[in-house]
């Protein structure tokens, strides 16, 4: 996904070269 003006993920649009460890890390990033 995209990260708007204030850093945060839109999970709602989710381009197929996100990379499943791209996300991890985001999800992480969060804890």
């Amino acid at each position: 996904g995209e990260l708007n003006k204030n850093r945060k993920p839109n999970f709602l649009v989710v381009e197929k070269e996100t990379s499943v460890t791209e996300i991890e890390e985001t999800f992480r990033s969060f804890l």
